[in-house]
């Protein structure tokens, strides 16, 4: 069915309340992203995976399409 994040959300909103429930979405949120750190570091990627978000963030601040000019982008968008 999808969006599990999202009904996994709502489940937990409605047993905490709505007051609360931005307190642990943001403390998830967090968590999530540190673990993504961790686990880059772990793999040895984490350069080469902040270069990308910098480079998605610079294109789509210049409204440019990130895939533009990027020879592996463009095939996995053909795919």
């Amino acid at each position: 069915m999808g969006a599990g994040d999202v009904k996994l959300m709502a489940a937990i909103g409605s047993i905490v309340g709505w007051a609360n429930w931005l307190g642990i979405f943001l403390i998830t949120a967090l968590l999530g992203g540190l673990l993504a750190i961790i686990l880059l570091l772990g793999r040895g990627k984490l350069r080469s995976s902040l270069w990308n978000v910098g480079f998605l963030i610079q294109r789509l601040g210049t409204l440019q399409a990130p895939t533009r000019g990027r020879s592996w982008a463009s095939r996995a968008q053909n795919r």
